[in-house]
């Protein structure tokens, strides 16, 4: 399950272009369990965090970077306890800003 957020409207997603990105992001309680290794979506380094599976959730993996002052997330949700980086690192590679 993939989810993509940007709320467009909510002046508290949009950091200054100064800003700390993870900082902004653990002062904004966004930051998630564990950081991971980042990568690149749309020209842009991304922080990426991982939560592990608990008895609750399953496991996921978002990205957050931001692109022209508005803070984007990606939300990979490894349903059914199934990851498949091929397909999804497809998914994150087909992002682009015109």
């Amino acid at each position: 399950m993939f989810y993509v957020n940007h709320p467009i409207d909510n002046p508290a997603y949009h950091p200054t272009a100064d800003a700390d990105l993870v900082k902004w992001l653990e002062d904004h309680y966004l930051l998630g369990e564990e950081l991971a290794e980042n990568r690149e979506i749309a020209g842009v380094t991304t922080v990426h965090t991982r939560k592990p599976r608990s008895d609750q959730s399953y496991a996921d993996d978002r990205y957050y970077f931001v692109h022209g002052g508005q803070l984007y997330t990606i939300v990979i949700l490894h349903t059914g306890d199934k990851e498949d980086w091929k397909y999804y690192n497809q998914f994150l590679d087909s992002f682009k800003f015109d």
